[in-house]
């Protein structure tokens, strides 16, 4: 039987080239709304590229009290991982500047708490680079327990990921731990997000070599 865990100023000329802009690249009302889930695929590959697992991890959002009292969009990840049924409760924060959404973090993606929660800014495509220091107090990656962590992210220039046999516009982004680096190693993070659908794309590299993609499947309603 499965166990289950439960965690979880500016010339007047250029005023109509932004307003276009910012029409055209901004929010175009929620994404991560109540009724709708998302499905992607996880798949391990070893340094060699050889795939060592893969499951499904399914994206609800639904209530949770720990995201509401946080102030967070609530959302439910559920995915198998080494024989354990995870069912992980987390968040999600969108706002008219940004959006920003917590990983799956538990099972063999523990490791994805030593990187920064995937963050895009409005308008889409704008450069950005930051760093920031987050403390872990309590991880399922245990070695990052009562550690604080440097964290840096930047913009990328954008791509096109294929999503059900067409291609979709994304904005693309990386991200690695700025500390840690002689007691964890280096891991790194890219991830591709989409005006309507959002985050579709994550790739995980670990300091071995190794990789870990997440890939969008579909986007339904219920």
């Amino acid at each position: 039987m499965n166990k289950i865990i439960r965690r979880g100023l500016l010339p007047l000329r250029l005023l109509p080239f932004l307003l276009l802009f910012y029409a055209c690249s901004g929010p175009k009302g929620k994404i991560y709304t109540e009724g709708k889930q998302w499905k992607y695929s996880c798949v391990f590959y070893t340094p060699n590229g050889q795939v060592e697992d893969s499951f499904l991890i399914d994206l609800k959002v639904q209530a949770n009290a720990i995201a509401l009292l946080a102030g967070q969009i609530p959302i439910i990840y559920e995915y198998t991982s080494g024989g354990e049924k995870i069912q992980e409760t987390t968040g999600v924060i969108e706002e008219e500047e940004m959006v920003s959404i917590h990983q799956p973090r538990m099972g063999k993606l523990s490791f994805t708490q030593i990187l920064p929660m995937p963050t895009v800014g409005y308008p889409l495509g704008y450069k950005s680079e930051s760093t920031i220091e987050t403390k872990i107090e309590k991880s399922p990656f245990t070695e990052l327990n009562g550690k604080i962590v440097k964290q840096a992210r930047r913009t990328l220039a954008p791509d096109s990921v294929s999503y059900k046999g067409t291609f979709i516009k994304c904005f693309t982004y990386e991200a690695e731990n700025a500390s840690l680096v002689q007691e964890l190693g280096q891991y790194h993070l890219k991830y591709w997000f989409n005006a309507e659908k959002g985050f579709v794309r994550y790739l995980y590299t670990k300091p071995d070599g190794g990789t870990v993609v997440i890939n969008l499947i579909e986007v339904t309603e219920q």
